[in-house]
């Protein structure tokens, strides 16, 4: 029996929930127009919805989370720029506040840079500056955004960081997430001596509770700049005292020290909006932007959002190949409209699917261990022309091989999926966890949280069967009768063997048990050897309280993960 989907405000249908925190949820959702009795055709797009949880949305208690929620979608509604992240609505029901905003089909920042670190690789220097640039531009845009009056809004972001540049697969790189971004508009304020943002990425002024200016978001889009170049994080330490002493200390290696082909006109301007004296950095975001411009011309590195396009496609064409596969996109890459509705659950959350709950964001204190960064070897200078005319087997697609010196300071990009980094200010935690899950802008999969693996190189050299596949599987129906054979070779291959399965539960430290077997791990656990196809039952348990699911690891050759929270 089909299921009439939940509506919103009349006109927005409510597709997939893409994450949920203790306070909103996000979803995915469809903008239809009304154009009824006209006998005229409307329109429909894909929009993303955060609203607040409806137990939340009233009541004495909740005043200052409802304002700052508003402050959000008033401040970001205000922006109308090619680089940010677009609010389209803010509204009521009569159960809740939500925010609707355009929806971003890439991945974030973060996300690049780990899938580059799976393949011991960098990002091509072109697309790590042109990444910059449009987050730049986007940034110079606020800093001096004016209200209708001509009274500047002095907006600061506060909050930039990979997770929140978001990289369409059409090439252009967006800000998002203003929930904590400071401006003369605001209803809520800021005590003085009150940390906003992630500790990892702030300025030494802001790490010391001083006043911020748009210099400030200039440091942080410039550790963005030098961890892109490296893939090394910056200042990420076991504590978070140590992250602040360590931003505040003004060490700060050049970027050329981890890697030899970087050319030092780019060094340069990443270190001069790194200066730990903000009146040494750029005057502006613009100026940045202009002089990564200027530089890039000067040592013909050909960049553009074309270019940057075919990249992305070609990094996460595993992403889009299991999109296609579930229906979520059309051959083309472009988002299918013919999504199925679902349900809602209750609204204070009882009865959801496991696979909906939402994570806690850990401390930067529990993030896992991290590997020492390593000094430079030789490579070759590759600009984004270069990597962009090889195929996916070249090594220059994707830059230079990854360093291998020691560095006492910076710590490597870990390939696998790392726990968010906890925002300073408790009190700004719910209204940003779920958009981040939006920002990733992976679609929603059956199973969320174990994400598609791309093929190493070596295997899809070795199988041209399987990247012929592997492009079926994209183009789905349109060429079905000329490839099944090939369809199904795939299918037979990826269906069966062994896979290996990661286990992470929340508090950590849980006994994990398969098939009713203790494995003698504990969590985070790394399961090797399961079986292909085939359910299993999952199960972790600490202090007498347990957890379990039925888990199928649906194909070999790659890494599931899963996340069971005890309650």
């Amino acid at each position: 029996m089909a299921v009439k989907a939940p509506v919103v405000a009349d006109k927005y249908t409510l597709l997939r929930r893409l994450g949920a925190g203790g306070m909103a949820e996000v979803f995915l959702a469809k903008q239809t127009s009304n154009l009824e009795g006209t006998g005229q055709a409307g329109f429909e797009k894909l929009v993303v919805i955060k609203r607040i949880l409806p137990h939340l949305a009233s009541g004495p208690s909740n005043t200052d989370f409802v304002r700052m929620f508003l402050d959000e979608g008033r401040l970001a509604s205000d922006l109308r720029h090619p680089n940010i992240v677009s609010i389209i609505d803010v509204g009521k029901t009569s159960e809740t506040y939500f925010i609707v905003m355009e929806f971003l089909h890439g991945q974030d920042v973060r996300k690049v840079q780990r899938k580059n670190a799976a393949w011991a690789e960098q990002v091509p220097i072109g697309h790590a500056c042109q990444m910059t640039i449009d987050a730049a531009t986007g940034l110079h845009y606020a800093h001096n955004k004016a209200d209708l009056s001509g009274r500047a809004l002095h907006i600061v972001h506060r909050d930039v960081s990979p997770q929140n540049m978001i990289v369409t697969y059409d090439g252009v790189t967006k800000i998002v997430d203003f929930g904590i971004a400071k401006a003369a508009t605001q209803t809520t304020h800021t005590s003085t001596g009150v940390l906003k943002g992630k500790y990892t990425y702030m300025s030494p002024e802001q790490a010391a509770g001083e006043q911020v200016d748009p210099r400030t978001d200039q440091f942080a889009l410039g550790i963005v700049l030098w961890e892109l170049l490296t893939m090394r994080r910056l200042f990420k330490r076991e504590t978070e005292m140590a992250t602040l002493e360590a931003i505040m200390g003004g060490q700060i290696p050049r970027p050329s020290r981890f890697r030899e082909d970087l050319p030092k006109a780019i060094d340069d301007v990443t270190m001069k909006a790194l200066h730990i004296n903000r009146d040494k950095r750029f005057r502006d975001c613009e100026e940045l932007a202009l002089a990564l411009e200027d530089a890039l011309a000067k040592l013909s590195i050909v960049h553009s959002a074309a270019r940057l396009s075919q990249y992305m496609r070609r990094l996460f064409a595993d992403t889009l190949a299991e999109e296609a596969t579930l229906g979520l996109v059309n051959p083309d890459g472009s988002l299918s409209k013919n999504l199925t509705p679902f349900t809602l659950p209750p609204p204070e959350g009882e009865g959801r699917d496991r696979m909906e709950q939402p994570r806690e964001r850990a401390s930067s204190g529990d993030d896992a261990r991290m590997e020492p960064a390593k000094g430079p070897k030789k490579a070759t200078q590759v600009d984004a022309t270069t990597a962009d005319r090889k195929s996916v087997k070249s090594k220059d697609d994707s830059g230079s091989r990854a360093a291998k010196a020691r560095a006492p300071e910076p710590h490597s990009i870990r390939t696998e999926s790392e726990p968010a980094e906890s925002p300073s200010d408790p009190a700004t935690d719910p209204t940003v966890v779920e958009e981040k899950k939006q920002k990733r802008a992976a679609l929603p999969a059956p199973a969320p949280r174990r994400e598609a693996q791309r093929p190493r190189r070596a295997d899809l050299a070795a199988r041209p069967s399987l990247r012929l596949a592997l492009a079926a599987v994209a183009i789905g129906a349109l060429v079905a009768s000329t490839l099944v054979g090939a369809f199904i070779a795939f299918r037979s291959w990826s269906e069966s063997g062994l896979g290996t399965l990661v286990v992470r539960s929340e508090p950590r430290g849980a006994a994990v048990y398969l098939d009713g077997e203790p494995t003698g791990q504990t969590t985070p656990a790394l399961l090797k050897g399961i079986e292909v196809g085939q359910p299993h039952k999952l199960k972790v348990e600490l202090g007498g309280k347990s957890a379990e699911e039925i888990v199928t690891v649906p194909r070999r050759g790659v890494t599931h993960e899963v996340r069971l929270d005890l309650p």
